[in-house]
C-alpha cells in the first residue's frame, strides 16, 4: 500500500503545472518546493497557514527558499500545491 501511495503522490505533482517545480524527497510522500528569488520558506509558510495549509520552512533542514510538503492524501496534496502556487503567483506580481 505504501508503494501505492507513493507512486498517486508522485503522479499528482508530475501532473500540476504550477509556477514552480516540486522535487521529490526521500519515500516518496514529501516533495521539496524550491521557491522564486527573494520568497524565502518562513514567508511562505505563513501565507499557506493563513489559507489552512501546513508545510515546513525549508531553513529547518538547511534550504531557506524552499518548503516541504508532505502528505499521504493525493486530494491534500493537490489542494496543497495549487495554494502554493497561489502565493508563488501572488509574491511574483508584487515584485513587478
Amino acid at each position: 500500500e505504501a508503494r501505492e501511495v507513493a507512486a498517486t503522490v508522485r503522479a499528482v505533482v508530475a501532473a500540476w503545472r504550477g509556477p514552480v517545480r516540486p522535487v521529490p524527497g526521500d519515500g516518496g510522500i514529501t516533495h521539496w518546493v524550491p521557491l522564486p528569488d527573494g520568497l524565502d520558506g518562513d514567508t511562505a509558510a505563513a501565507a499557506l497557514a493563513r489559507e489552512g495549509i501546513a508545510v515546513v520552512p525549508g531553513r529547518f533542514f538547511g534550504r531557506p527558499h524552499a518548503v516541504r510538503l508532505a502528505t499521504t492524501e493525493p486530494a491534500h496534496l493537490q489542494e496543497g500545491l495549487d495554494a502554493l502556487g497561489t502565493v508563488v503567483d501572488q509574491f511574483e506580481r508584487r515584485k513587478v
